[in-house]
């Protein structure tokens, strides 16, 4: 009995152990397909882009309005719209929750916009969701922290 008891407890802590090692795999996996989503962003490709983001993805973006992943894209392919520069300042927050994700981060931005510079620093909350295999952002929500002109 005593014997069982010892193989169930060490059973149990094994089961934990194994659970975190995945769970920070997956967290990983997200951070590299939130950064994938900056970069695809960044160098127009909306093939790229297309595959990170769900055909159904919720997106609120920093004046407020949804926009689906068509206005996304067109958005993003816009010739008017050229990025100089985007990059993640700082996760603030990435974890797992059954078969979804969250990542909330702090983005800086440099773009030309209809022949105007400008600076964009933004809070972004991703929300991944794992299907067929794959991280996609399913809803992303803007919160525009400071914008100014160059």
């Amino acid at each position: 009995m005593r014997k069982t008891c010892l193989y169930l407890i060490l059973l149990h802590f094994t089961a934990i152990h194994l659970c975190a090692q995945n769970k920070e795999k997956e967290i990983e996996s997200i951070k590299k397909a939130n950064s994938d989503w900056v970069n695809s962003i960044f160098k127009k490709d909306t093939v790229a882009l297309s595959s990170i983001l769900a055909d159904d993805i919720i997106f609120i973006n920093s004046q407020g309005a949804a926009l689906s992943k068509r206005e996304i894209l067109t958005m993003v392919s816009d010739p008017k719209r050229v990025y100089k520069s985007i990059k993640i300042d700082k996760i603030v927050e990435a974890k797992i929750i059954g078969y979804n994700g969250i990542i909330v981060c702090e983005t800086a931005t440099y773009r030309m916009l209809n022949g105007e510079e400008s600076f964009l620093k933004m809070s972004v909350m991703n929300m991944f969701e794992k299907r067929k295999g794959k991280w996609v952002i399913v809803a992303s929500h803007n919160t525009l922290l400071e914008a100014r002109q160059n």
